[in-house]
């Protein structure tokens, strides 16, 4: 499995190209070239703590010069947020309280490797 993060996205890929592919994107949608698996969410309490899982998809189909595309997500929120929490606790600045750059490498990071420390 490959993971890809912001900074992969932002490395190939410029705001003008993401809105031309959204837009042909929900002209697919709109033309039933499209199935999209909404968002489902399992919780569960393990510890005190509140777990979360959610996972959606789509796919869309061949278009023309458009090849037939897929893709999936699938992510933990009770991990991040407990950490978040954690930290805000132990006297660390509250990360929407930070300036955006170091606030999303902080939550990457996290994500990443689960034990990161949020920046002073």
């Amino acid at each position: 499995m490959r993971l890809i993060t912001e900074a992969d996205v932002a490395a190939v890929l410029d705001p003008d190209s993401a809105v031309a592919a959204l837009r042909a994107a929900f002209a697919q949608h709109g033309r039933g070239q499209a199935q999209v698996l909404a968002r489902h969410r399992a919780t569960a309490a393990h510890e005190g703590a509140a777990l979360a899982i959610s996972a959606m998809g789509a796919i869309l189909e061949a278009d023309g010069p458009l090849p037939a595309v897929l893709g999936t997500k699938v992510y933990s929120e009770s991990t991040l947020l407990d950490l978040m929490d954690q930290a805000n606790k132990a006297g660390r600045p509250k990360l929407e309280t930070l300036p955006y750059a170091p606030g999303r490498a902080a939550v990457d990071k996290m994500s990443e490797d689960g034990e990161a420390e949020p920046p002073e």
